[in-house]
């Protein structure tokens, strides 16, 4: 058999052997990665292979196949590999209704518009200095009552944000209308730098954690992650803000108790990703919301500015400045 006869023949039978095959193996990855998510590194690696790459590479091999010589029963075979990481794009990690409209608990709108509402802003500018300057003005512009940086250089000065005070934790900027306190590192030796940080609201004092965790994959979360969660309780945490570099789903924040809700969750819609910008198919931007916190809306911004997307809760608090109720944290929350 000829050079040529050799190319053809493999030209003729690249899919048959070794798209095909491919897509097997990425599909039993990807949904072993989903069954298992993060407990292990290795299925962590799975779990984080994201599920819009998955879907359109899945989709991709289904439609490049059907133009082959291969029977309709193998067509139909072929269109079925992409249905699972679709369905998780559309249907699990991204909700497109939000509220009452997705059977979920909601503000009473008179109600809310007797209380007071805040907004807390979190961005990862990505260690910017060339474009701080519009990324400030942007900032400027969302008028935040607490804002968080991750990723921040020491260009950043309290000149920048007139009308507030400002306070550095590891690679994080925190700026808030009052003067503001922070605990040490609440998870030493790992891979998660969280810091809780008392923020002064009007007349209350909101308990903010902000949060960076290593990106490197070749890293195990999960053990950190629980212990920041596990932190966060003790801590009596009202709002845990950060660049995660975990999905929503991963097993720390998937066992969260009920004191804990995830803002996503309880008051945004839309694609949940966050980086990288301009097509994110991470999630690796988290906001969660403690009993403390009612989410009133929750939502993500492109820019080009940076490669992450822009964090906006709205909220108000269940304890109001006056009445002196509290609001508990199940021991439950440990285990």
């Amino acid at each position: 058999m000829s050079f040529h006869s050799v190319r053809r023949w493999l030209k003729l039978n690249a899919w048959q052997f070794f798209w095909l095959p491919l897509a097997v193996v990425l599909l039993i990855g990807w949904t072993t990665g989903q069954i298992q998510k993060d407990q292990t590194l290795l299925s962590g690696l799975l779990f984080y292979f994201p599920s819009p790459v998955a879907a359109t590479l899945l989709l991709t091999i289904a439609l490049f196949g059907r133009r082959r010589n291969v029977s309709r029963r193998q067509r139909m075979l072929l269109l079925l590999l992409p249905v699972l990481p679709l369905f998780f794009v559309l249907g699990v990690e991204n909700q497109w209704l939000s509220g009452s409209s997705a059977g979920k608990p909601t503000v009473d709108a008179a109600a809310a518009e007797a209380e007071e509402h805040y907004r807390l802003v979190h961005w990862n500018i990505a260690w910017s200095t060339r474009w701080w300057p519009a990324q400030r003005d942007l900032l400027k512009s969302l008028n935040p009552d607490i804002c968080v940086l991750s990723e921040t250089t020491a260009a950043i000065e309290a000149d920048d944000f007139p009308g507030y005070q400002i306070l550095r934790v590891h690679n994080m900027l925190i700026a808030a209308r009052g003067p503001m306190a922070a605990t040490g590192s609440l998870v030493p030796g790992g891979i998660v730098r969280s810091y809780v940080v008392q923020c002064p609201l009007d007349q209350l004092t909101l308990k903010i954690m902000v949060a960076d965790v290593a990106s490197p994959p070749s890293l195990p979360r999960n053990p950190s992650l629980r212990k920041m969660m596990q932190a966060a309780f003790l801590q009596q945490a009202d709002i845990i803000v950060g660049d995660m570099n975990a999905p929503r789903r991963s097993l720390a924040f998937s066992d969260m108790q009920h004191e804990f809700q995830h803002a996503y969750d309880a008051a945004g819609s839309g694609w949940s990703y966050t980086w990288p910008v301009p097509v994110p198919v991470f999630a690796l931007d988290q906001c969660i919301c403690g009993p403390k916190v009612r989410p009133l809306n929750y939502s993500l911004r492109s820019t080009t500015l940076s490669d992450h997307r822009i964090q906006i809760l709205d909220f108000t608090t269940v304890q109001t400045k006056t009445s002196g109720s509290s609001v508990s944290y199940s021991s439950s929350a440990l285990n």
